[in-house]
């Protein structure tokens, strides 16, 4: 599988993603992305494929090999295996023959040699088991794999929803110190967005699956936050003299059929920050109604002046 532009496409990728973890000191892994110590066995290769692989919704995937996600750094794994010959022991795993297409490359990176597999989805759902007794279709949740539900099926059979465009107007996050306790303070996130969506099909984008995730250091571990309070608006556009983005009156979900402003706010409790922070990254996700994560970004806030009680930092074009 996989044209010469195609291979190259794919060591880029994985040259950006292994500087994110090494050296930004980030995490990649998602829906679409594994980063993987060493070779899986055979058996346990098909089953996290096929989750990950059933999770996409026809996207496709990728591991690689020889990073370590959790340590920030490229690991010395066994780097002769025969690709061709893992591969055909991971797919006879795989019902009926239908196994994701794959694309090997080995590439040496700053950080040491790394092994980068692309899998091409589109045949889902793919189903694992040597026989008529044992076959199930694995569902990545999170980190783990479990048994697709009905509502997963859906979710693997509904063509995915491509990422969505958008700009950024505004963001803005604040840090409260809480009153009876100094060393815990209140997060408050403000974001305001300019989608630019113009599919077929109506996106819903619902309040209560927004979550962001806080590193008072570009470089540090998440701060542990727990999130208190969601709101969600739309701020409709035009298209065609049509409406394009609504939202409920409660703030619960918007509804994107074309360009226009989403506007979200997120509060949340954890540490306070010490001492001065000139810098913060903030990730950010949305996920739509249809079970795709669409929406996904991770910035950059610089810090303002601090008045005398409060943390403030904003996002700069």
């Amino acid at each position: 599988m996989g044209t010469s532009f195609e291979r190259q496409r794919l060591e880029l990728a994985v040259s950006e993603i292994v500087d994110r973890v090494v050296r930004q000191r980030l995490r990649v892994e998602d829906d679409l992305v594994e980063c993987k110590s060493v070779w899986p066995e055979p058996s346990d290769g098909a089953t996290q494929l096929a989750g990950l692989a059933n999770r996409a919704g026809g996207a496709d995937v990728m591991w690689i090999v020889g990073l370590n996600e959790n340590r920030h750094e490229v690991v010395p794994f066994d780097d002769s295996a025969d690709f061709s010959q893992w591969l055909a022991q991971v797919a006879s795993w795989f019902d009926g023959g239908v196994f994701p297409g794959a694309m090997c490359t080995r590439l040496v990176t700053e950080w040491g040699p790394v092994v980068a597999m692309k899998f091409r989805t589109a045949e889902r759902p793919f189903v694992i088991g040597k026989s008529a007794t044992d076959r199930w279709v694995p569902f990545r949740a999170g980190t783990a794999i479990r048994r697709a539900s009905r509502m997963d099926l859906l979710h693997i059979l509904v063509p995915r929803i491509d990422q969505i465009r958008y700009d950024i107007n505004a963001i803005v996050v604040t840090a409260t110190p809480n009153a009876e306790d100094a060393a815990t303070a209140k997060y408050s996130a403000a974001i305001a967005l300019y989608l630019r969506h113009c599919e077929e099909r109506v996106v819903y984008f619902a309040r209560q699956d927004m979550a962001f995730e806080l590193r008072l250091d570009e470089h540090a571990s998440p701060v542990a936050c727990e999130i208190v309070h969601r709101q969600l608006w739309g701020v409709a556009g035009d298209l065609s003299g049509q409406r394009t983005v609504v939202g409920s009156p409660a703030g619960t979900e918007v509804a994107v059929h074309g360009p226009g402003q989403v506007r979200a706010e997120l509060v949340a409790n954890g540490p306070a920050p010490v001492g001065t922070v000139r810098t913060i990254r903030l990730r950010f996700t949305m996920p739509t109604m249809q079970n795709d994560r669409a929406l996904d970004f991770d910035v950059l806030l610089h810090a303002r002046e601090r008045p005398a009680a409060t943390w403030h930092w904003e996002f700069r074009h």
